[in-house]
């Protein structure tokens, strides 16, 4: 059984994590209620009892999770990883990024490196 007892003493200022499609994030809480819990910056509320958005949909899904020091680390790979993949695309198209054929090559060889890395 998963322990959701930490969501009871949550209380403004708190920071939690947002599981959802689109990937995690950190939130802060606003404010609780007896029942519920409202995220700062936002309308959505998620229910004390278990986490879980309030009138979510199965598609695009919410719930909390609790901030851990793996649950931070792997916020911020993500967060790293998409701004690399954004550079990517821009560098795709080296004429808009205004790379060399040399700066490409550069580029090329950086990315064999982390696949090498990442292979391990």
């Amino acid at each position: 059984m998963i322990d959701r007892g930490w969501l009871q003493d949550l209380k403004a200022g708190d920071d939690v994590i947002v599981d959802g499609r689109r990937g995690r994030r950190l939130a802060k809480v606003e404010r609780t209620t007896k029942t519920q819990i409202i995220l700062a910056g936002t309308t959505v509320r998620f229910r004390k009892k278990d986490g879980h958005v309030i009138g979510g949909s199965t598609w695009n899904f919410h719930h909390l999770s609790r901030v851990t020091a793996d649950n931070l680390a792997d916020i911020n790979l993500e967060k790293h990883i998409s701004a690399a993949s954004g550079l990517l695309k821009k560098i795709a198209d080296s004429k808009k990024a205004g790379l060399t054929l040399e700066q490409a090559q550069q580029v090329i060889n950086l990315a064999k490196q982390i696949q090498h890395i990442l292979e391990g």
